[in-house]
């Protein structure tokens, strides 16, 4: 059983996940768009001038690219596009430099928050999911990376991939190969496979929340009943 989930990402449908179940807590890449190098890349680099003013760029209406670690974050940082270059820029009626300010002591506090949990006795289950089609060699540099950055750290990474992708367990003792028969699309991220993501949570339960799986096992119940009576 763990203390706290974590989303490693790449994109928000772990995150709309947790909040199905009520899980809210915050961390850094919970709604952040983070393809896997880019996650590989902040750990690394301990988040190191990470959301740099230099840095951003616009990335669709109301998000924004950090270019040096090629992450995206939603902001209040808002941008719409020309219509004749068809390039985005941000708009002129706000104050860039104090939204700016408040963003990234939002993104300050992630990153203490994440300091404290790597450097606490706390469990924890990290979960990723691939960018793009996963492999035991990247989710082999992820652990690798953890037992060497925080060493004494408590944790499990659950590394998802689809179906398709299918292996034997790997054999480690701190991370798990999990697979899903689909994700969700990335433009409608709350579409994942419920029955799937009740199950990791199921097998991989929270010490303190015992609502959530309660929850979880409620779920599971109905849906067995509503299959029972529709097969009547």
């Amino acid at each position: 059983m763990y203390d706290t989930y974590i989303s490693l990402g790449f994109n928000c449908e772990i995150a709309f996940q947790f909040k199905r179940i009520g899980y809210d807590e915050s961390s850094f890449f919970r709604w952040a768009y983070s393809p896997f190098e880019s996650t590989i890349n902040l750990i690394q680099n301990d988040f190191k001038d990470v959301y740099l003013k230099e840095n951003l760029i616009p990335d669709g209406d109301s998000m924004v690219e950090d270019t040096k670690y090629k992450i995206s974050f939603h902001t209040k940082l808002l941008s719409e596009k020309d219509q004749q270059t068809k390039n985005r820029h941000f708009l002129a009626n706000y104050n860039f430099d104090e939204i700016h300010q408040k963003e990234v002591k939002k993104i300050q506090y992630f990153i203490k928050k994440w300091n404290s949990l790597v450097n606490s006795d706390k469990s924890v289950l990290y979960i990723i999911k691939p960018d793009k089609d996963g492999s035991k060699t990247n989710a082999k540099k992820l652990l690798d990376l953890f037992s060497y950055k925080y060493p004494n750290h408590k944790f499990m990474i659950v590394y998802l991939q689809t179906q398709e992708f299918q292996e034997p367990d790997w054999g480690f003792s701190q991370l798990k190969n999990i697979y899903f028969p689909h994700f969700a699309p990335v433009e409608q991220a709350t579409n994942g496979s419920v029955e799937a993501w009740d199950k990791l949570f199921a097998n991989y339960p929270l010490k303190q929340n015992v609502k959530l799986l309660s929850k979880i096992n409620s779920i599971s119940s109905i849906k067995q009943a509503l299959s029972f009576l529709i097969t009547k």
